[in-house]
């Protein structure tokens, strides 16, 4: 500004400008101006400040009564885990008892064999070979059972994943709700015991199933002729009835007609459908039901 006009206004000048001031640059210099009209804008001219709002996340599908139900079924699943791991662990120390008490026992015949001599005795040995088999079953039984702990340890290590990962869905769904609390509710109310009995109760209907006389003595036995006839087979707006009936000497008012086809839906007789507009149907029985005279 100072090269193009010669005029001296500093970048410090222009940021203390206040609310409704204004510096006017012309050939001749540079002045402050204080605007007194009230300005129409809501925040009169004032910088409004933006307060940044955390992005929602639009990928997250999981409602809070299925991320109750999942840590329901981690809390349960780690519960299982732990009963299962602390039973394997009481099962090896009695393994490693009875192991012992077996070492112990083949040791003392070992002993009794010696002392017996090369003579040997045949009860003896057999006895010492069954107890032979036996430590090596419960080896064979102490080793699965340790692998069988490593596959729980396993297991609940990935649990603890699983459990964190589901403490980062929480923060990114609603950090301001108490998981926890909501949680328990939910498995409280679960395993409540409600008994519901739901009544089933029977409807009886009785079907009217009139026969229609089919003459020309009235407007419905003339409906009915034309359902005999086969004029019904297909659908039938109620203007392309009145003309057929008009061209049978029936000029009759259209709620007159109207009030008759609906007569005849309601036993059965003809089938009313909607799509632009009422279309009329025969049934597969309406012939069986119309008696010609």
């Amino acid at each position: 500004m100072r090269k193009n006009l010669g005029v001296e206004v500093s970048a410090a000048d222009l940021t203390k400008l206040r609310p409704g001031e204004w510096i006017v640059v012309t050939r001749g210099g540079a002045e402050k101006l204080q605007v007194t009209v009230k300005r129409k804008t809501p925040h009169g001219a004032e910088t409004p400040s933006l307060e940044r709002v955390p992005e929602a996340s639009q990928k997250v599908k999981k409602t809070a009564g299925e991320l109750a139900l999942a840590l329901r079924q981690l809390v349960e699943m780690e519960k299982e885990e732990e009963n299962e791991v602390e039973k394997m662990k009481r099962k090896i120390k009695e393994l490693e008892k009875e192991l012992q008490e077996a070492e112990r026992k083949a040791e003392i015949k070992i002993a009794v064999k010696e002392m017996l001599g090369s003579a040997g005795n045949n009860e003896l040995e057999k006895k010492l070979g069954l107890l032979i088999e036996e430590n090596s079953r419960l080896k064979e039984e102490k080793k699965q059972l340790l692998q069988r702990i490593s596959l729980l340890e396993e297991e609940k290590k990935k649990s603890e994943n699983y459990s964190t990962a589901l403490d980062a869905l929480k923060s990114i769904l609603m950090p301001g709700l108490d998981y926890e609390a909501i949680a328990k509710e939910v498995i409280k109310r679960l395993n409540t015991s409600t008994d519901v009995s739901i009544e089933r109760p029977t409807i009886t209907v009785k079907a009217e199933r009139p026969e229609i006389n089919a003459d020309e003595s009235g407007l419905r036995g003339a409906i009915a002729l034309l359902i005999h006839e086969g004029y019904f087979d297909s659908r039938k707006s109620l203007s392309q009835i009145r003309a057929r009936l008009k061209e049978l000497g029936y000029d009759e008012d259209e709620k007159k007609v109207e009030a008759e086809l609906v007569q005849l839906c309601k036993w059965r007789i003809l089938d009313r459908s909607y799509t632009d507009r009422y279309w009329y149907r025969a049934t597969d029985e309406a012939k069986n039901r119309i008696a010609i005279k």
